[in-house]
């Protein structure tokens, strides 16, 4: 496992030796694609209540266009979610919290690079923090 002092990735393993190294689906990657998908169907249903049942009482979103949405302003969004897909999710461990970096996928080409910010709640995650810029 790697380790860059404070920052380690989740993904981080030791290649095969005389090979490239293999990008392998970890725990956390599938922890927190479940729990980025989980969102997503709750925002395109309209599921305000499953929207912010995942959020952080503090949680804050940062747009691409520099405007801040507060948790209530969030799950009043209603993107056309059931049309997009996440891809190239890497999720970092850094402290108690973890980053999931990914890509947001939309059919009509509008794709956005999401950073989220997941805090701990007991056994569970809430998303803190989400950063959308275009793609």
């Amino acid at each position: 496992m790697t380790s860059f002092g404070w920052l380690t990735p989740a993904f981080a393993s030791e290649p095969p030796t005389g090979g490239k190294g293999v990008n392998v689906m970890t725990r956390y990657m599938m922890v927190f694609g479940k729990l980025e998908n989980k969102l997503l169907a709750a925002q395109g249903a309209g599921d305000k209540a499953a929207v912010i049942a995942q959020l952080n009482p503090f949680f804050e979103l940062n747009t691409y266009d520099h405007k801040r949405l507060t948790r209530d302003a969030f799950a009043a969004r209603k993107p056309n979610s059931t049309q997009r897909k996440i891809s190239g999710l890497r999720v970092y461990e850094v402290g108690e919290n973890a980053i999931a970096n990914f890509v947001l996928q939309s059919p009509d080409g509008k794709d956005l690079s999401i950073v989220d910010v997941w805090s701990r709640k007991g056994q569970d995650w809430q998303l803190r923090l989400r950063f959308e810029s275009n793609y």
